[in-house]
């Protein structure tokens, strides 16, 4: 699974749109707002998957394999 994972975070990357994911979090929607205005000379995209508390543990899962790919992808070692 995390191999996949791996593939949809570099497909984006390839095509020219790098993703960093925020799935769940009662203010994720805020949080990706305020990281897109921040970090315009990145090239990176902020998106967020819900407002919401509670998130499952896969999708947790899903979301840091994805980010973490993205960033090594980026050089970017820390947001």
């Amino acid at each position: 699974m995390t191999a996949r994972i791996q593939e949809f975070a570099e497909l984006l990357f390839e095509e020219g749109t790098p993703i960093y994911l925020s799935i769940g979090g009662s203010q994720s929607v805020e949080w990706s707002a305020e990281q897109q205005k921040k970090n315009r000379k990145s090239n990176l995209t902020f998106v967020s998957l819900g407002n919401y508390c509670v998130v499952e543990k896969r999708e947790g899962e899903f979301e840091s394999i994805f980010n973490r790919k993205t960033l090594d992808l980026l050089g970017i070692e820390k947001l």
